[in-house]
């Protein structure tokens, strides 16, 4: 979607755009971007512990 002549740094065109963090506006001309509220992606769990084998632990000799 573009919002035409709403970018406030230059009165050029917003493109609406997302990407793995969420919402955003960007300008076309000037590069200016403004993340949009609402649900943002959350980051992806640590992998569990396999299960049997103990961590790996740095022993002092």
């Amino acid at each position: 979607m573009l919002l035409l002549k709403t970018c406030p740094r230059c009165r050029g065109d917003l493109h609406l755009r997302s990407d793995l963090d969420g919402k955003f506006l960007s300008c076309i001309q000037c590069g200016y971007a403004r993340d949009l509220p609402g649900k943002t992606a959350t980051p992806k769990e640590k992998p569990a512990v396999l299960r049997g084998r103990p961590p790996a632990e740095a022993h002092a000799v």
